[in-house]
């Protein structure tokens, strides 16, 4: 029964939370309950269990426990550190086995303890061996049953992460400025670590085209893991044989009649046949290389942007065209014994923010990372819009958003600079806008262009006191296309000659045209060049057993009718397909796959037909019809069924020697299937009609 001790008036916080201080006036167990209401609507209550040791034994009836529970003092621990473990029964004086430091199915330690009433308190010393996890597993028994509770004890690895710090000297730059990156590195409690890092300093932008950073933490490949825990099978305590102990490789004794326990006998051919086995895996495998690669971002360098304006401007304007999306790398970035390190960046052209990332390894498979970022902008700037090419005779629009940043207005002369004859501008006119303070302005102008080649042009923005240009080179292409023409001629016996009429294009490119002129006694060189392939094919589906052989009768029975001694052919030594040209050494090596046709063999064709028609026998279903391959399960399709009866009856027809059953029964299965196929037709046709 229970006793009301203390009641509290309380109301949540913004966050919809309640902090309340409880003393309990005594050891035993509490109820904490809380009835909360909203707007004056429905009270919901919540109750939460306070076990509170101390001092003095409460009476063990007092107490109300599940069959089995342990409960740790805190969340999570670190290695070193001693946890409290409290163990309860709803069995007083219960006795229970502790199986400490558990991962997977293997403990390191057992402890055998007696509750003091429903409780008692067991001190679990930790260590790094513990880390990232453990598990520690109760078994007690009690009223006839085998009762067991698991409780996972978290120490996260913070010895092992480092903590990476990189402060840029200055948060914004300009273009082709140059500036410093320290990097420090500190371990768990704050010492310096000296060693090797690896550095990017990338365009921010790629990750917003490839959906974020395709690199993950550092630590979760290395410590993002966690010990598994594998509970036994037991459903009580009736012991059981552990299985044959057997020799390595020698089988074991299998069970001998339908009464065995099959839980007993396992399989294996090494050691205990039975029981469990652990593997531990590494997360990740590693390899420190402490050698330096190159680095640096991979952009020309130009001095010479810097010019003065023809105006005579003092102030010259940098004309930016040195772009890159990476600005560095390097795989060797050392610390000093202070954990520190200073890297020197020279920006490139880009008007963006670069990302800074650095990841290190340390002893111990110590890990961490950091990140920075640093802004490259200007307070006049220029963004030149065009396309990615032209075509000869294209005329397009070239634009320049010209953005000021400036706290005040200012008077910007706009121009447009080509260079070479590739493009001319329609109406390239310089510029004079005026912009407000934080404000842009658009410019246009349109271009055509004149011939094929690289196009280079500049955008330049000109305040008098603050100014901005951007350079870029532009692919032209022809206007014209690669073109083929083909034709063909036959010369017959009576003839000695065949005329052809060409259309030679009168803006083509000499360089580029080519007339190439393909003879052959007869074509049949083509057509049986491709036999060698078809019987050589590796696999052996319906349609690919039937191919191997259909297509060497045919041309077989067109070479005869042609009246063409296939023993000349065979014998021969030049390379007569007209698909095939080139050096006459080159040629008369690939008629080697001559030498190999079954064509040219009647005696070849003939074993070639009949391993063919064997095959196809047996890979023909008992209901007389052929599916994809042969086996158990396999069911007729009426595709593949029609493909192969037809096959047959071509290569009957060009003289070999088929089956009759093998075709009758085959043609049997597509009469049915066609029967079957046209009353499902017809009692379809007759069920629509009732509907209307």
């Amino acid at each position: 029964e229970e006793k009301e001790i203390q009641s509290f008036p309380v109301e949540t916080d913004a966050l919809g939370e309640i902090y309340q201080k409880f003393a309990a006036p005594a050891t035993g167990q509490y109820r904490l309950a809380a009835s909360l209401a909203f707007a004056g609507g429905d009270a919901t209550e919540g109750a939460a269990i306070l076990n509170i040791h101390g001092p003095g034994r409460a009476d063990p009836k007092d107490w109300h426990f599940g069959p089995l529970e342990l409960i740790a003092d805190k969340p999570t621990h670190t290695p070193g550190e001693t946890l409290k473990l409290r163990v309860n029964s709803d069995k007083e004086n219960a006795h229970v086995w502790l199986f400490l430091h558990v991962t997977g199915s293997v403990g390191r330690e057992a402890r055998r303890i007696q509750l003091d009433g429903k409780s008692l308190e067991v001190e679990v010393p930790l260590d790094l061996r513990d880390m990232p996890n453990m598990f520690i597993e109760g078994v007690s028994v009690h009223g006839a049953k085998v009762h067991t509770a698991v409780r996972q004890v978290l120490l996260p690895p913070v010895s092992k992460l480092i903590e990476v710090t990189l402060e840029p000297a200055k948060d914004r730059v300009k273009p082709r400025e140059t500036s410093m990156l320290k990097v420090t590195l500190r371990d768990a409690e704050g010492k310096p670590v000296k060693g090797l890092a690896v550095l990017s300093v990338y365009d921010k932008a790629l990750e917003a085209i490839t959906g974020g950073s395709n690199v993950g933490q550092i630590h979760e490949n290395f410590w993002g893991w966690k010990n598994n825990y594998q509970p036994g099978g037991d459903r009580d305590s009736v012991p059981r044989a552990a299985g044959n102990l057997t020799k390595p490789r020698v089988l074991g004794m299998a069970a001998l009649s339908w009464f065995s326990d099959a839980e007993s006998t396992y399989g294996e051919a090494d050691g205990f046949a039975g029981g469990s086995g652990r593997k531990l895996r590494s997360p990740m495998a590693f390899s420190a290389v402490p050698a330096s690669a190159p680095e640096g971002r991979m952009a020309a360098e130009d001095k010479s942007d810097l010019q003065p304006e023809p105006s005579g401007n003092p102030n010259p304007i940098l004309v930016r065209k040195d772009f890159a999306d990476l600005l560095k790398w390097s795989g060797a970035i050392q610390t000093d014994a202070e954990g520190r390190a200073e890297i020197p960046l020279e920006y490139p052209d880009n008007l963006t923010t670069w990302k800074a990332r650095v990841w290190v390894l340390g002893k111990g498979t110590q890990v961490g990372e950091g990140s920075a970022e640093i802004i490259t902008s200007k307070d006049l700037l220029v963004r030149l819009q065009a396309p990615r090419f032209l075509i000869e005779r294209d005329e397009s629009v070239f634009s320049a958003v010209v953005q000021n940043d400036h706290d005040s207005p200012k008077t910007v002369k706009v121009s447009l600079e080509l260079d070479g004859d590739t493009l001319a501008a329609i109406d390239g006119a310089a510029k004079t806008v005026e912009i407000a303070a934080k404000s842009e302005a658009r410019v246009d102008w349109r271009v055509k262009a004149l011939r094929e080649g690289e196009a280079k042009f500049r955008m330049r923005a000109d305040s008098g006191n603050d100014g901005d240009a951007v350079e870029r080179t532009l692919p032209v292409k022809v206007h014209g296309m690669l073109r083929q023409d083909a034709w063909s001629r036959v010369v017959t016996p009576d003839q000695d000659s065949a005329k052809i009429s060409l259309e030679v294009p009168a803006e083509r490119r000499p360089d580029q045209s080519k007339l190439s002129v393909r003879f052959s006694p007869t074509i049949a060189g083509a057509v049986v060049d491709a036999i060698p392939y078809l019987a050589d094919y590796p696999y052996g589906c319906t349609e690919q057993t039937l191919n191997r052989f259909v297509p060497a009768v045919i041309a077989q029975k067109m070479l005869r009718d042609l009246k063409i001694n296939l023993g000349e052919v065979k014998a021969k030594r030049n390379n007569l397909n007209p698909q095939e040209l080139g050096d006459s050494t080159e040629r008369a090596s690939q008629w080697r796959q001559w030498q190999r046709n079954p064509v040219f063999d009647e005696v070849e064709i003939e074993k070639m037909v009949g391993k063919g028609v064997e095959k196809l026998t047996a890979m023909q279903n008992a209901d007389g019809g052929w599916g994809w391959f042969s086996g158990y399960g396999e069911i007729s399709y009426p595709h593949t069924t029609a493909v192969v009866l037809h096959g047959l009856l071509v290569a009957k027809e060009n003289g070999a020697e088929i089956p009759a059953a093998i075709l009758d029964s085959g043609i049997k299965w597509l009469a049915s299937h066609e029967r079957k196929q046209a009353a499902a037709l017809q009692l379809y046709v007759e069920r629509q009609a009732l509907r209307l």
